[in-house]
């Protein structure tokens, strides 16, 4: 384009200055990712604050968080519990994680909250459980067959377990709304040490699918061979397409596993 992106004069905190950030680094095509990593704040925030400004501009990304006020509390109130479970249930075009989700909440509603809060928050949501073991996703004739084709074995790689399903939920009673549904399909993907990344949406649409996949890639170093419950993967032409690409065949094996082989309900 050429034009120059010019920083409003007006972004009194450091947090705001690393979202005008943010977004002027989104504009010239830098990466989700990569803008994280140079702004330091949330995958989530730096979405919210690009959409933010292609829809009002600098004054929209200026306009003051609906979180605590100075010297209150660290206890979601009821409307930004509201504003982050809508958003949490929303079709994401990243991976959550507590800390991601710590985060997340500190940067738009400036409440500070820890980890573990955010961990709980999730778990009341039916959005993280576990950690999971192979055992608890397959059962025992599965897992004979994945131990016969030797991918649990493969020299360099790291074993990651995934657990797609749907998930319906009330919002938690803390909620005047206790009537009202949040449902979606999710997507959990857990690591060798048991960190778990999640993602919702509406379907599992390939793209959403090789979303989450790039992501997950972003997220480590190393090679992985990735054990899914729940997916049915013969018909994702282009997805499969891309599994074989190169050089994401050499890091990243996406074994399905029928549901019909899962201990847990789906």
């Amino acid at each position: 384009m050429g034009d120059k992106v010019i920083m409003p004069a007006n972004t009194k905190t450091d947090l705001n200055s690393q979202k005008v950030l943010a977004v002027k680094l989104r504009l010239k095509g830098v990466t989700v990712e990569e803008t994280v990593k140079q702004t330091k704040l949330s995958a989530p925030t730096v979405i919210k604050c690009h959409k933010l400004f292609l829809t009002g501009g600098w004054q929209a990304l200026n306009e003051p968080s609906h979180g605590r006020k100075k010297g209150q509390g660290t206890k979601l109130s009821q409307d930004v519990l509201q504003q982050l479970i809508c958003q949490l249930f929303m079709e994401q075009p990243f991976l959550w994680s507590r800390q991601s989700l710590a985060s997340y909440i500190k940067e738009q509603f400036e409440c500070s909250v820890s980890e573990r809060a955010a961990s709980h928050l999730a778990n009341d949501l039916g959005l993280l459980s576990g950690p999971y073991k192979l055992s608890d996703l397959v059962n025992i004739n599965g897992r004979k067959a994945l131990k016969r084709s030797g991918v649990l074995e493969q020299t360099g790689k790291r074993v990651y377990l995934g657990y797609c399903h749907s998930v319906n939920r009330f919002a938690p009673s803390s909620l005047n709304d206790q009537d009202k549904k949040y449902q979606g399909v999710l997507l959990i993907l857990q690591s060798p040490k048991n960190k778990q990344l999640w993602s919702v949406c509406e379907w599992p649409s390939e793209a959403w699918l090789k979303r989450c996949f790039e992501i997950l890639l972003a997220e480590v170093n190393h090679n992985i061979v990735l054990i899914v419950v729940g997916l049915d993967l013969t018909r994702v032409h282009s997805l499969n397409q891309w599994l074989l690409s190169e050089p994401i065949k050499n890091r990243l094996q996406v074994v399905a596993v029928p549901s019909k082989h899962s201990c847990l309900p789906a």
